[in-house]
């Protein structure tokens, strides 16, 4: 999800569907969460949209670090990075059956599990994510298109950090007209806010540091 989205605010929504299925299958919930939160954020310097990638793609090009090159690195190193950090998390605390503490509030009827639903799926969910996969490869393909080494296309318009805004804004919008997004309920997303709340955070860091 971080890959694709290019931000790791997505896992804050799958946070309590995690627990939940854990309990289920009787795993203890903090081993897949504790890989889970890791796992969001390291993924954000192996997605192609990630402002991190898009910064340091700037600072490693004029060294003769491509694009292509630094994520042909980025993804199989972040995904063995992630495949070790699982293995170690699987070794956190007893296993549920042997916790004491958990088995009390089994038995006194604390722990609520959520049992089998259905889940429906949202009209047009389908396609909404078939077009956010479409402007991540348009994004690719631009970025090999416009790059030193391919060099399809030469003097581009749009450089690629600006391509990339322009892509992923257009997606947004054929999204929300195509789908028929309640676009008033997307500042109540849990996602939404998580990032305008990190936004602010770190550039009021950088407004602190602004000398007056």
């Amino acid at each position: 999800m971080t890959i694709l989205a290019g931000t790791g605010h997505t896992a804050f929504s799958t946070l309590p569907v995690i627990t939940e299925v854990a309990k289920e299958q009787g795993i203890r919930p903090s081993r897949p969460l504790s890989i889970a939160v890791v796992a969001s954020q390291i993924a954000i310097t192996a997605s192609p949209i990630s402002a991190a990638v898009v910064f340091f793609a700037g600072i490693l090009e004029p060294m003769g670090v491509s694009y292509l090159t630094l994520l042909a690195i980025c993804i199989p190193v972040t995904l063995i990075a992630v495949l070790l950090t699982s293995i170690v998390c699987n070794f956190l605390g007893c296993e549920l059956k042997d916790d004491p503490v958990y088995q009390e509030r089994l038995a006194k009827g604390e722990v609520r599990l959520r049992g089998s639903k259905v889940f429906k799926l949202k009209p047009h969910a389908k396609r909404s994510v078939l077009l956010f996969l479409i402007g991540i490869v348009a994004v690719m393909f631009y970025a090999t298109a416009i790059s030193d080494t391919v060099g399809l296309i030469q003097n581009p318009v749009l450089p690629r950090n600006e391509a990339i805004v322009v892509f992923m804004l257009t997606i947004a919008t054929l999204i929300c007209i195509t789908c028929k997004v309640d676009t008033g309920e997307i500042l109540n997303a849990s996602t939404f806010k998580s990032g305008m709340s990190a936004c602010v955070c770190v550039l009021g860091v950088a407004w602190l540091g602004i000398p007056s």
